[in-house]
């Protein structure tokens, strides 16, 4: 899979079917849009790849900070699964975001992208102010000879399989639910940077991460989770707050790796949801709180196992 930046670089093939969208999250069903791309992209005997945005569009208008999955964690979860032929990150500004419907097709679809086919879910907008549906789609392709294929949604029981519900899960805390929509482990990850090594002085010590600041963050409180550093897994208890025992004002993700005494400090660290064990607590002395990591520990190694 070949990553390509928008209007940087330019497009290395003569045809292409595009799955079109934003994929925040890149859940079951964006997995569904993209695999019936790559299927198409067989069927006409051309390259398959994923179009989407640098940057959220909302973060064009507001400091929009819920993002599921940055750039690099899309990058991440399509080369370990669907592995289109191309990724391709558009840069959006004010005046991108202008064009009408017609402007996107016939400039970004047939002329910047050369589409021979492209593929959308069926509540797909586009154009200035979303104006354009995945029915507008499909008649202004026509019209430029690009074959348009609408993938139905999803649902899970009676909740629509989509970015806006899961986010609503993972504000919750709700950890299992997200997973399930996602269809893998909701995951955050950054560099393990030093933090106030309170954790060390009472004997649990903790790697901390500074995450994107567009990045979204699970409701405060302690999880059970699994840790990829450097190739490795290990299980471990994340807090995910400002300690309120401690006084931060800013939120930290902060992991007890079990059984680990490595120093990870400037390792990338891949941190992954499994479950809430309680929500963030102030406690009225360091010597409580020591003891409710103590059976948040057990609780979670129980989970784990």
């Amino acid at each position: 899979m070949k990553t390509l930046l928008f209007p940087k670089d330019t497009v290395p093939y003569t045809q292409a079917c595009v799955a079109l969208g934003n994929f925040d999250g890149v859940h079951k069903g964006h997995h569904a849009v993209i695999s019936k791309c790559a299927e198409l992209a067989k069927k006409m005997n051309t390259v398959s790849a994923v179009y989407t945005f640098l940057q959220h569009p909302k973060t064009v208008f507001s400091n929009f900070s819920e993002v599921i999955t940055n750039n690099h964690a899309k990058e991440s979860i399509l080369a370990q699964t669907i592995h289109p032929d191309f990724l391709i990150f558009q840069q959006i500004d004010m005046e991108f975001l202008k064009q009408s419907p017609a402007q996107f097709v016939k400039k970004i679809l047939k002329e910047q992208l050369k589409a021979k086919a492209v593929v959308v879910g069926s509540h797909y907008s586009f154009g200035k102010n979303g104006q354009g549906d995945a029915a507008l789609l499909k008649t202004l392709c026509k019209e430029e000879d690009i074959y348009t294929e609408i993938v139905p949604l999803l649902f899970d029981g009676n909740t629509l399989l989509s970015s806006t519900a899961i986010r609503a899960y993972i504000h919750r805390g709700e950890i299992e639910k997200a997973n399930e929509m996602l269809g893998y482990k909701f995951f955050i990850e950054g560099e393990v940077v030093h933090g106030n090594h309170i954790g060390t002085t009472i004997g649990f010590p903790t790697i901390n991460i500074n995450p994107d600041k567009h990045q979204l963050l699970p409701a405060y409180g302690v999880y059970a989770t699994e840790t990829e550093i450097q190739g490795k897994q290990y299980i471990g208890v994340t807090n995910v707050g400002v300690k309120p025992t401690i006084g931060l004002n800013t939120p930290v993700v902060e992991t007890n790796l079990f059984d680990v005494c490595e120093d990870f400090y400037g390792a990338q660290a891949k941190v992954q949801f499994i479950t809430q064990l309680r929500s963030e607590h102030h406690f009225a002395s360091i010597e409580a709180l020591k003891k409710q990591i103590e059976h948040d520990s057990k609780t979670a190694k129980q989970v784990l196992e």
